[in-house]
């Protein structure tokens, strides 16, 4: 189990490219927690402990932090040293050109789904490249 990886994946935003409407974000993220199997369990568990510790009941989720800056310190710090790596995939839909084929719904999630699956395979995942910045930004401009 050593050689096993887990993602947990969450994505923020929606597809959508008309920005007048209040309901359709700029940016559509995608971002993974990875984990090595053999860390996965006392990963778990410690992350468990700090969820009842700061979050009682439920998810944990950054709007229930609100603007509480010294809480979401406190629960940073309590996460940093645990054993994850974390890749994010950002776009920012407003430079995608109109005539893209990723314009398109199903060709946008294809392609947001055979990017990730680049970034949590490449093989900078296994040399924990978690503090160094990493562009793989396509140009879509």
């Amino acid at each position: 189990m050593n050689n096993v990886q887990f993602a947990f994946v969450d994505e923020y935003g929606n597809y959508g490219f008309d920005f007048e409407k209040n309901d359709v974000s700029t940016h559509f993220i995608i971002v993974a927690i990875l984990v090595k199997g053999s860390n996965k369990e006392i990963l778990e568990e410690k992350v468990e402990y700090i969820r009842q510790r700061f979050f009682q009941a439920g998810e944990m989720k950054s709007s229930k932090i609100r603007n509480n800056h010294k809480r979401r310190s406190l629960i940073l710090s309590e996460l940093k040293d645990l054993p994850f790596n974390i890749f994010a995939y950002v776009i920012d839909k407003r430079k995608i050109r109109e005539n893209a084929g990723i314009r398109y719904k199903k060709s946008f999630f294809k392609f947001l789904n055979r990017r990730m699956n680049f970034i949590i395979l490449s093989p900078c995942v296994s040399r924990g490249l978690r503090d160094k910045k990493r562009s793989t930004s396509p140009n879509l401009v």
